[in-house]
């Protein structure tokens, strides 16, 4: 069974309320029904599909129990965001520090919200993004490497 890469989840009631999948290669189509599926199954209002070329941000609007009911509400360029302009450019391949990166990103995107220090493309994620990850801890799902241990 599918399980996004990470989850922003509330400290108080462990609510979901964003899943992120990371994905430097493959069928993004793929991906966006992955997640789309898992968000309607979890009742998780966002999404965010974190791709090597683009950032996709999804919200499910209720309105059912299928991916219809999912809106992508915004895509960014992924070289539009400093912390994975590396990955962009495809001077960094591996999928594992590329999720690590994500996590940094929205760790980092996260911080200047709180701090009221927004910059560049940040401002595409207000409305979306940025309430969950200001009301939630960010944890990565899935089994990590010895090396990769420390975020989860």
């Amino acid at each position: 069974m599918y399980e996004p890469d990470l989850i922003v989840a509330s400290p108080s009631d462990g609510t979901t309320r964003l899943v992120v999948e990371t994905k430097l290669g493959g069928d993004l189509g793929a991906a966006a029904d992955a997640l789309k599926g898992y968000m309607i199954r979890a009742r998780v209002p966002s999404g965010l599909l974190v791709a090597r070329d683009v950032v996709k941000v999804f919200r499910d609007s209720f309105r059912g129990y299928s991916p219809e009911s999912i809106e992508t509400v915004q895509t960014v360029p992924t070289s539009e965001i400093p912390e994975l302009q590396a990955y962009a450019s495809h001077l960094k391949n591996d999928p594992v520090d590329f999720e690590d990166t994500v996590y940094g990103w929205l760790d980092s995107l996260r911080y200047r919200a709180e701090h009221g220090f927004l910059r560049g493309s940040d401002s595409r994620f207000v409305n979306d993004v940025v309430p969950a990850l200001v009301r939630g801890d960010i944890r990565v799902t899935g089994p990590r490497s010895v090396g990769h241990a420390a975020l989860g």
